[in-house]
Parts: structure tokens; sequence; C-alpha cells
């Protein structure tokens, strides 16, 4: 009776250590998901933390604002540091438009590459560019940290 009761125990072990075992590898193949679907770029996008006007990619950020030019109003930016981020490109490109209709407003993307670690703030106006930026309809500020080897780690 003792040596069955030994037998079954030692059975239950087995498969103890089997679970163990198993739920290790799961906890381990977890964490190397978390560890690298983690980098800093990819954790903004992921968690959706980026503000919805923002993309990043390694190095770079690329902001995508609405805009109409042919109502006189456009989007200019300051930034307040200038040696954390140098713009790459800045296009404006119209909506697509089957009716060929004029006034059609469209899209203006700015790709911005980082050069420096540090934490800048980028401030956009959209204002008719013949009057003073203090008459400006609408302002979007995005404050961007950038670490090691200018990659992008948040934008908030």
């Amino acid at each position: 009776m003792f040596q069955k009761v030994c037998e079954k125990m030692e059975g239950n072990i087995i498969m103890l250590k089997k679970f163990l075992t198993r739920l290790l590898c799961i906890s381990t193949i977890l964490n190397l998901f978390c560890i690298s679907g983690c980098s800093p770029a990819k954790q903004a996008i992921v968690n959706n933390t980026l503000p919805i006007e923002c993309k990043i990619y390694e190095n770079k950020l690329i902001i995508t604002l609405n805009e109409n030019p042919t109502t006189g109003y456009g989007w200019k930016f300051k930034m307040d540091r200038d040696e954390i981020l140098e713009l790459e490109s800045d296009k404006y490109k119209s909506d697509e438009n089957s009716h060929n209709l004029t006034g059609v407003g469209g899209k203006h993307t700015w790709i911005f590459k980082g050069i420096s670690k540090g934490i800048v703030v980028i401030t956009f106006k959209y204002f008719r560019h013949w009057e003073d930026e203090s008459t400006a309809v609408e302002t979007k500020s995005f404050t961007i940290n950038v670490v090691e080897n200018g990659w992008i780690e948040s934008v908030r």
C-alpha cells in the first residue's frame, strides 16, 4: 500500500515538473516578445500612446496634419531646440478628388530625423501666413523624447 502511494506521488511530481517546465517556457517566450516588441519606437505604436497625427519609425518622426491652402491657412512650426531633430521632408498632398473640384483640402506631412539625445517641443500653428501667428485658429504641440542613436522614444 505504501509503495502504491509513493508511486502515485512520484507520478504527480513528474507531472508537476513537466507543467512547471512548460510554464517557464511560456513565460520566457512572453518576456521575449515584450522585450523585442517594446523597443522605444514600437512601444508607443503598440500601446497607442502616440498622438493620432504622429508615427515613429526608428529615428524618424512623421507628423501629418490636415490642411487646406486654398483657404489661405497653412501650418508653420517652431522647435524650442534645434539640435535634437532636423527636418528631413516637408510635403503637402491634396486629397483624392475624382471630380477635379477646387478648394479640396489635403494632408501636410513633415518628416523629422532624430540627430541627438534630448527632449524637444515642436509647436504647429495654423494661420494665414500674411497675418501674425497670434491669429492662429489652431495650435498643436508635441513633446518628443529622443534617445541614443537619435531614436524617437516617445511623443506626447
